[in-house]
């Protein structure tokens, strides 16, 4: 769970009991809204990058800087690619080792006035929250190993 001040996150247990306060340095002061852990690290959707931060606080890396704000929802698929909401718009940015690998946007005219606010994988399906029309959309997740894709 991410702290209001944007630098701190509160582990808990299962059964909801607080065991850690982990900070981290939000060098940019940005709004952190999203947190996801994943194998040591956890994944934090803040609005110029997703931080990768240690169970100690060290922010390894800063990822999609200059790509678009975030802050809002992140999976990981089965290949370990962080799949990331982009901020007001009907896309998802997918990122493999830091770099981006894929832009997912509707193929469907219907769909581009679409705000995304978050987003689940599941199974080879991108489950989506479209924040206007308080929907949940499912996707299929094709993705190749080419840079951009209309194929969500």
């Amino acid at each position: 769970m991410l702290g209001r001040s944007n630098d701190v996150l509160f582990v808990f247990t299962n059964d909801l009991k607080p065991v850690d306060e982990i900070y981290f340095r939000n060098e940019a002061k940005d709004t952190c809204n999203f947190v996801l852990a994943h194998r040591e690290h956890y994944y934090v959707s803040c609005q110029s990058a997703i931080l990768k931060i240690s169970e100690i606080g060290e922010v390894d890396e800063r990822i999609g800087v200059d790509q678009g704000s975030f802050s809002l929802g992140l999976t990981i698929d089965d290949q370990n690619r962080i799949i990331a909401a982009i901020r007001g718009q009907p896309l998802v940015r997918v990122f493999q080792n830091g770099k981006l690998v894929s832009n997912l946007s509707p193929a469907f005219s219907e769909e581009l006035s679409a705000i995304w606010s978050e987003v689940l994988y599941e199974n080879g399906r991108l489950h989506i929250v479209d924040y206007l029309t308080s929907t949940l959309k499912t996707f299929r997740y094709p993705i190749g190993s080419s840079t951009d894709s209309n194929d969500a």
